[in-house]
């Protein structure tokens, strides 16, 4: 009777100990030294004393919701007004616990069989029905449904303990972390993508944004424009930049999608203070991410002496104002052998009036605080072919 391993009660009874008071008579010392803890214990439990503390289980929390329509509905405004029911009802329980939706599951079904489920992954962990109704909508938008339904099936798949330290916009918790779009990251599009959304929630929505300031309007409006991406182009459009420390480079930093999970393997971390203590904010890139071309575009370069002074990219002489000492690495001989050397370069175009060379990097031109049209770009020299690249650029 006496809760304990397996292997204890088959040691014990080897040694002939089959009653609570034989095993009361050895010494707790020599238990612990054969049984650890679990020794300890047993002598405890045999003597009457028991230093457990019976626990209930924490129960698992759920949030769902379900309902059985009494005909069928296919048209998008119906659909959005059973959704809008479920959602005041489940984020009523998450607004009661404290919480807010990360992930949503949401089901259509026809009589009993299930012909749709999609899971959703919200940009901004929110407990709002009214950003939340949006998001399904982007959803239905973007992938309507194959057929009419009599039943729908909501699920808050994931969630999170809300949080009373960030700004709340709309009832959502904006992200302290800039994003990007891996498509579009132009400050040009951004800002007309924004206008338009904002123009679009006018009307039954308009309520939400109105009573917020301005910049919490822009600030709602983007995050349902990149919720939008998201549902269009999946959820590997919406991605933010983190450092890699690699070898090269090239391979510096990499995109990963907002809505994955911090925790990447392939990651190596990198030592800022190292870095900090190397170049300082002084560094010509110093908090700079690259933004890499699909491939490295060769370029001609003109020289006075041994450094670089002029190249021509896409067509355009570019005059270089401010160019790094190289950084010459070599290896990778059992893959490809690298022998190159990286320069990060300050450029613009020769000729000013070129209206063609401005328009060119017309992306690039808010992101550098240097002068119109000047571009920050990492400028390579390929040894093993003699080449030289544009590798990309500095935002």
């Amino acid at each position: 009777y006496l809760p304990v391993g397996v292997h204890i009660q088959e040691a014990l009874l080897e040694l002939g100990i089959k009653t609570m008071g034989q095993l009361t008579g050895l010494s707790v010392n020599s238990l612990a030294e054969r049984f650890g803890v679990e020794g300890i214990r047993a002598c405890e439990l045999a003597s009457g004393v028991d230093s457990r503390k019976p626990q209930l289980p924490a129960a698992k929390k759920e949030f769902k919701c379900s309902v059985e329509l009494g005909g069928a509905i296919e048209l998008l405004h119906e659909t959005q007004f059973v959704l809008k029911s479920m959602l005041d009802r489940l984020t009523a329980q998450l607004k009661e616990e404290g919480l807010l939706a990360e992930e949503l599951l949401l089901s259509f079904f026809n009589e009993n069989e299930k012909f749709d489920e999609r899971p959703i992954r919200l940009l901004v962990p929110s407990s709002h029905p009214r950003f939340l109704l949006e998001v399904l909508k982007l959803s239905l938008e973007a992938r309507p449904l194959s057929r009419e339904f009599t039943g729908a099936a909501l699920v808050v798949s994931r969630f999170c303990r809300e949080s009373w330290e960030q700004a709340r916009i709309g009832g959502a918790a904006m992200p302290s972390s800039s994003v990007a779009l891996s498509l579009a990251a132009q400050p040009h599009d951004v800002g007309v993508h924004t206008e338009i959304l904002a123009g679009e929630l006018a009307g039954d929505d308009a309520g939400t944004i109105v009573s917020q300031s301005r910049d919490d309007s822009r600030s709602f409006s983007l995050t349902l424009m990149l919720q939008r991406f998201m549902a269009k182009l999946g959820a590997e459009t919406v991605v933010r930049s983190v450092p890699n420390d690699q070898y090269l480079p090239e391979n510096a930093g990499v995109w990963l999608p907002v809505t994955g999970d911090c925790a990447v393997g392939s990651i190596l971390p990198v030592n800022v203070s190292y870095i900090n203590s190397r170049t300082g904010p002084a560094g010509l890139a110093s908090g700079l991410v690259l933004r890499r071309a699909p491939a490295a575009d060769p370029v001609l370069v003109e020289f006075q002496g041994e450094l670089p002074t002029s190249i021509v990219y896409q067509g355009q002489w570019h005059r270089i104002k401010e160019i790094t000492e190289p950084e010459r690495l070599s290896g990778l001989w059992w893959e490809r052998p690298v022998r190159r050397s990286y320069y990060v370069a300050l450029i613009e175009p020769r000729d000013k009036r070129s209206k063609a060379a401005v328009s060119a990097h017309r992306r690039a031109d808010d992101l550098s605080c240097a002068g119109e049209a000047s571009l920050l770009v990492l400028l390579v020299h390929d040894h093993e072919g003699n080449g030289w690249y544009l590798e990309g650029f500095f935002d």
